[in-house]
């Protein structure tokens, strides 16, 4: 009896110990990834454990010496991880601590002096060269604008420049906001009130580039260095990839939302790691898999969907904003030139149909689709039974009335006289070709 109740305790403690996802949390750590076997390291920096996760076991490898003993030094859950020269140097932010990990001897120890700490959590740190940078961070109620660098030699945060904007006081600091270290051509952006901005360490300058689009959709985004250059960006929802410089957003069109979350010991690993320079490894919780989590591999070799611009510039906005104010201009002089044409049609219309009899603009009407003979002009004014020398005169009364309206209204005589083509005997009444389009439009 005793040997099954022994067995049931031994089976339980087993399975207790093969589910890493519903341990406690894991505080403290640095992790990498090896490209040679694909695995992810995670290296406790308060224990010294060293542990290796493949993608269907873990491997517990020799432990480090920890040489500090104090596990308050380590105030971040994350800590980052640089390598340079064969040292091996972790950051954690919130603390200010630097530590040395010396893979030869697998010893950790403590680098710094800093005495002040809680005031850069979530601060975003790169590596310059042969030196650590830290920018910003919330502490203290509030999230500064600081960027310093770590002097080795002094073993102290040392002070570069303040960003050109004001100290931020947040009800909810947002940890992941946009930062990032251009190494191809060194220079740093950081966001802050949507608006981005960028250091130039050559000249040592900050500048203000523009205000944010909203090409990056969902939630909970997070950042991994994509190449040099560019940013790989990641939510529920997809992924893109900025390029800062050439302020584009690149949609790099994954939709099944490959984003970074990860609980219980697998919260010291990182959102994604670099296997080689074309390819990234990114760990997933799974529920379906006996070690509890799951790799995927995404390929930075991957097709473009489209591009939004990353900002836009305050000549970009004001060029928008004067083409804005431009066509609505345009418009109003279309509409306002559009009813003063019509106005003054109307009024022609109006002025025509007051002082032109109902013969007159019959007469008018004939003269436009050709040519009148005496016989049709006499015809219009019912005196083809009259006398030749009636039907003359009242032919040249009609005529001249008619003209002398049209040079008081149009500037310019109607009705011109002239030989007959066929019969130069003749004379024939034609309209005056100035007038004719004219007299087309303003005619009902």
């Amino acid at each position: 009896m005793l040997k099954k109740h022994k067995s049931r305790i031994v089976g339980f403690l087993l399975l207790w110990c093969l589910s890493p996802v519903n341990g406690k949390e894991v505080k403290g750590t640095v992790s990498w990834s090896s490209p040679t076997d694909s695995s992810i390291h995670v290296l406790s920096m308060i224990t010294g454990e060293h542990l290796a996760y493949f993608e269907n076991h873990i491997d517990t490898l020799q432990s480090f010496i920890v040489k500090c003993e104090n596990s308050n030094l380590f105030k971040g859950e994350l800590g980052k991880l640089f390598v340079r020269d064969g040292l091996w140097l972790a950051t954690f932010s919130g603390s200010g601590r630097v530590f040395e990990i010396d893979t030869f001897n697998n010893t950790i120890d403590r680098q710094d002096r800093t005495f002040y700490q809680g005031y850069n959590f979530y601060a975003y740190q790169f590596q310059r060269k042969d030196t650590i940078f830290s920018f910003g961070g919330y502490g203290f109620w509030i999230e500064n604008n600081l960027l310093t660098y770590f002097s080795e030699a002094r073993r102290e945060w040392n002070y570069m420049s303040n960003a050109p904007f004001p100290i931020i006081k947040p009800d909810k600091y947002e940890q992941n906001r946009l930062r990032f270290y251009d190494k191809g051509r060194d220079v740093f952006y950081a966001e802050a009130n949507n608006v981005l901005y960028a250091f130039d360490f050559i000249t040592y300058t900050w500048s203000k580039k523009g205000t944010l689009s909203s090409g990056l959709k969902g939630v909970e985004h997070v950042y991994h260095r994509m190449t040099d250059t560019t940013l790989l960006v990641m939510s529920n929802i997809g992924a893109w990839e900025i390029d800062f410089y050439g302020n584009r957003i690149i949609d790099r069109g994954i939709d099944n939302g490959l984003i970074y979350n990860l609980t219980g010991p697998l919260s010291g690993f990182n959102c994604m790691y670099t296997l080689d320079k074309h390819t990234l490894l990114i760990p997933k919780i799974s529920d379906v898999i006996s070690v509890g989590y799951s790799f995927e591999y995404l390929v930075t070799k991957m097709q473009s969907k489209g591009q939004v611009p990353l900002f836009f510039s305050s000549a970009e906005k004001y060029l928008q904003f004067a083409f804005l104010l431009f066509s609505v201009l345009l418009i109003l002089f279309l509409i306002l030139k559009s009813r003063s044409v019509f106005y003054l049609k109307s009024r022609k219309i109006k002025t025509i149909h007051k002082n032109f009899s109902l013969t007159q603009m019959n007469t008018l009407r004939q003269l436009l689709s050709g040519p009148l003979l005496a016989e049709d002009l006499n015809s219009i004014l019912n005196v083809q039974e009259k006398s030749w020398e009636v039907q003359r005169r009242q032919r040249s009364i009609f005529i001249k009335e008619l003209n002398e309206l049209g040079v008081k209204l149009l500037n310019s005589e109607l009705v011109l006289r002239e030989k007959s083509p066929t019969d130069k005997r003749q004379v024939v009444y034609v309209i005056n070709s100035q007038l004719q389009d004219q007299l087309a439009q303003l005619l009902p």
